[in-house]
């Protein structure tokens, strides 16, 4: 089998990252666990948020790494069993009050690119969706007020508070909702998904941060 190239996003920590000029994070080392378990030969490669699919698209990677699995994503994608679980997340400026219980803002801006968007809209038509093209941008448009909130990734954007936006934002404790994340490939290659997949154990979960 040739070497698979795998595109993942050097700023998802702590799913995926970059330090010391290698990759990181909780999904880096589940694929490399996963593939030497499947003896598989891979290379990762370090690509921008925006590039992640039409990349792979284009085929100048086979791979992208801790996508998210939604509906509109397996029509088009070949997915691996879950590598692991977390979930979407209201970020909400301290200069907002904070949303009550089961509460949804009235307005969010969250990555284009991301999940996220299209489940906005289909399970909350009601609320103002602005996009954007990273997670950087989304806690930028939220701190200026272009929307209540920004909806991200929970564990990404928790890490993010505490790295950049330290007393900037109230407390997300939970997610709104569950996501899985995977490897996603084009479905012509759903055959090295068969193959990896017999290697993923059937309960990761969650990982508390």
């Amino acid at each position: 089998m040739p070497v698979i190239k795998v595109a993942y996003n050097p700023d998802f920590a702590p799913f995926s990252k970059r330090g010391d000029g290698k990759p990181q994070g909780l999904i880096i080392e589940r694929l490399k666990e996963i593939f030497a378990t499947s003896n598989i030969q891979f290379n990762f490669i370090a690509t921008n948020l925006p590039e992640l699919i039409p990349n792979m698209e284009k085929g100048k990677v086979d791979a992208v790494a801790a996508l998210g699995i939604t509906p509109e994503r397996q029509e088009k994608y070949q997915f691996t069993k879950p590598i692991i679980v977390s979930g979407g997340a209201w970020f909400i400026p301290k200069s907002n009050r904070m949303l009550a219980e089961g509460e949804v803002p009235t307005s969010v801006i969250t990555p284009e690119r991301g999940p996220l968007a299209n489940e906005i809209k289909n399970k909350y038509p009601e609320i103002d969706l602005i996009t954007c093209a990273d997670y950087d941008a989304a806690f930028k448009g939220a701190l200026e007020g272009k929307a209540l909130a920004a909806a991200l990734n929970w564990h990404v954007g928790r890490m993010m508070v505490e790295d950049k936006y330290q007393n900037q934002f109230h407390e997300t404790k939970r997610p709104y909702n569950t996501l899985a994340l995977g490897l996603a490939v084009l479905k012509k290659n759903s055959d090295l998904i068969t193959h990896i997949n017999k290697n993923i154990p059937d309960d990761w979960g969650y990982d508390p941060i």
